[in-house]
């Protein structure tokens, strides 16, 4: 019988399932949809969306080479596309050229655009928009890059444009506000290194979004009543100093913010609020900021009396803050003013009464800051959780924690910090509540476990760890100072394991000689390491310390690796691998320079279904017959070995997950049994 011929289910679908489909892929590989059959040679062209970045070119193609492969694509959708062309986005780094640029983006406006997305390309001079892109009336999303950007007389706006984005684009103030007030139902609106801006003026009825990162002399917010995330980075106009008010004149505090009355996130740069500053600050605005629960002020300046009042101003009219994010600007230098402002802040009558969370970088330990610290601490009676990342100096925030008068049931605080010092004196920075006669109960105990990054001396990550609730061993905090309670070995054992995983493996085993309890505690951690630098003297060491984790570690293991120059017996190292194999390891890892036996690999090895990354050195591999491959194998280095080359492409076409595969000095038994042919 004559079998029946497959159907091309894919080819058969509908254009609007086709197209649905094919541009949640990447341009490139959409493209090559083109060698299945001549029905697809074309298809590609006609998609609805289209997406030029760098992934749709090889590396190694020059930028300047990249818009002739642009200009090809150009020229196989106007000659092939059928239908509207919805998306458009260019962030391909390349030199466009002008006429092709402007004759493409006529040809999207016939089609119905609705996003257009320049972006991210390289450029000489700026190119001049277009003015038929100013006649799209189905335009959502617009961003724009490198251009100048000028209205023709039959601008009547865009009625359906919900975000726009102007990037090194070339602007006047007038042009801009019209652009602006002429988009009903702007929603999101980002100005990015615009040039020749002088005043902002930012008046549109549904405008909910603002970033700004330019450089202008002035703003203005009025008539914007939604607004609700306002990002402002203001940066100085070159030449130009900012304009001082008299000491008589309103703040620019009241004009600009007084009106955001719906804002619910604010961030503000360091220049921005000097700027804010400029003239009579009040002691809160005029109506408060009910709506405002997250604030981020960047490079603040505790040594600027104007700045600190300023944002202070700010935290006084938002009584429903619950996050405050502060970035202190570098200064060594101590204002007097500041610091009496910030005492005497602590003695007057009000609480940040809904702020839970703070978090502070780039303290230096000045006095002001301090003060600061000791005001949020003091001020704060539901604060859940402060993080202080302080850059390495010989002051110390701590004993001002320790020592100020806690308002709040704070139950994490962590003094971190980003400098070169060692990892054993950056842990020792969390501050010890143990210590601290709280006068709210303390629930919590947080422990933070940071990590190095080399030259730079600053921590990638911060693990936080939840103990339990100690109300069960202490009745009252009055009794928090007194007790002597190890609160660390009351930590649950996933925990301890959390712990103890995140130091150096010699650190942890040290925490053996803590008491009876801790005896085998580090013998829990899933992942083990050892770097040794092959002194024979401590062998007896090392192994004993490799075999007494293997003999009491319960659970699996998810990693051991072992570093060597040398390795003195094969016994050792075949019960190495066969034990972590029999507890479903992960990753193996045996690297040494040199060895003085040929190592047999046990065969629980082969029956290990979990590993994912597989190093061995100097070993005889013969697979057994009961060889299944590893199925989720995504790494192999083999260096050197002795293999069959049956084996070594069994081991290959057996792992369906590999991705890297090294083999340095493979030896094939078919080789060697040549060689010693020759030699008889």
């Amino acid at each position: 019988m004559e079998k029946p011929v497959k159907s091309d289910r894919i080819s058969n679908l509908p254009w609007d399932v086709l197209n649905s489909i094919l541009v949640h892929l990447p341009l490139r590989d959409v493209a090559r949809t083109s060698l299945l059959s001549r029905k697809w040679r074309y298809k590609w062209t006609s998609l609805s969306q289209f997406v030029i970045d760098d992934k749709c070119f090889p590396y190694s193609l020059p930028d300047k080479a990249r818009w002739g492969e642009i200009r090809r694509i150009f020229r196989l959708v106007q000659s092939n596309h059928n239908g509207p062309i919805e998306k458009f986005k260019l962030a391909a780094y390349c030199y466009p050229d002008h006429s092709d640029l402007n004759e493409w983006i006529n040809y999207l406006t016939v089609k119905g655009i609705k996003e257009l997305i320049l972006q991210d390309f390289s450029f000489i001079r700026r190119f001049k928009l277009p003015s038929c892109l100013f006649s799209c009336p189905r335009l959502i999303c617009l961003e724009l890059h490198g251009c100048i950007l000028k209205l023709p007389p039959t601008f009547r706006g865009f009625n359906c444009l919900k975000s726009l984005q102007l990037a090194q684009v070339s602007i006047i103030s007038e042009t801009l506000e019209y652009l602006i007030t002429s988009c009903p139902a702007l929603e999101r609106l980002t100005l990015l290194n615009i040039d020749h801006l002088a005043i902002l003026r930012i008046r549109n009825q549904n405008l909910k979004y603002l970033k700004i990162d330019s450089e202008f002399e002035d703003i203005f917010l009025q008539s914007s009543p939604l607004l609700a995330s306002v990002d402002i980075r203001m940066i100085p106009v070159d030449g130009r100093s900012m304009p001082w008010s008299e000491e008589r004149d309103p703040s620019n505090l009241i004009r600009v913010l007084g009106c955001l009355y719906g804002i619910k996130k604010l961030t503000l740069s360091s220049y921005f609020i000097k700027f804010l500053a400029n003239g009579i600050l009040p002691v809160r605005l005029p109506r408060p900021l009910l709506n405002l629960l997250v604030l981020d002020l960047k490079e603040v300046r505790f040594n600027s009396f104007k700045d600190v009042a300023a944002f202070f101003s700010i935290l006084r009219s938002s009584p429903n803050l619950e996050e405050l994010i502060i970035s202190v600007g570098h200064s060594n230098e101590v204002i007097r003013p500041v610091v009496d402002f910030l005492k005497d802040q602590c003695l007057y009558n009000f609480f940040f009464s809904q702020l839970k969370v703070v978090r502070i970088r780039g303290l230096c330990g000045t006095r002001p800051e301090l003060e600061f610290l000791k005001l949020i601490l003091a001020h704060s009676p539901v604060l859940e959780a402060l993080t202080v990342v302080k850059y390495g100096s010989e002051r110390d925030p701590q004993w001002l924690l320790l020592q100020s008068e806690k308002g709040s049931t704070c139950n994490r605080a962590i003094l971190w910090t980003q400098g070169k010092r060692s990892l054993a004196g950056q842990c020792q920075d969390h501050v010890d509540f143990r210590e601290t006669p709280y006068q709210l109960p303390l629930l919590l105990l947080d422990f933070c476990i940071a990590h190095h990054s080399g030259n730079q001396g600053v921590k990638k990550q911060v693990v936080w760890l939840q103990s339990y609730a100690w109300e069960k061993q202490l009745q009252n905090t009055e009794n928090l100072q007194e007790t002597s309670l190890d609160r660390l070995s009351y930590l649950s054992a996933e925990i301890l394991d959390f712990i103890l995983e995140k130091l150096p493996m010699k650190d942890a085993i040290k925490t053996s000689i803590s008491s009876k309890e801790w005896r085998y505690n580090w013998c829990s951690v899933s992942q083990l390491t050892i770097d040794w630098d092959g002194r024979k003297g401590i062998w007896y060491l090392i192994s004993s310390t490799i075999n007494q984790y293997l003999l009491n570690h319960d659970g699996n293991i998810d990693k051991l690796s072992f570093r060597s120059r040398y390795i003195y017996s094969d016994r050792t190292y075949f019960y190495w691998i066969d034990v972590p194999s029999r507890k479903g390891v992960r990753e193996l890892v045996f690297e040494m320079q040199y060895s003085l036996c040929t190592l047999t690999l046990p065969c629980s090895l082969f029956a290990c279904q979990q590993l994912n990354h597989l190093q061995l050195f100097n070993c005889e591999i013969k697979l057994p017959e009961m060889f299944q491959g590893f199925k989720f194998l995504a790494s192999l280095n083999l260096h050197p070995v002795r293999i069959s080359q049956n084996d070594l492409e069994r081991v290959i076409l057996d792992c369906a997950a590999l991705e890297r595969l090294t083999l340095l000095r493979v030896i094939l038994f078919e080789y060697l049994k040549m060689l010693l042919k020759g030699h008889s």
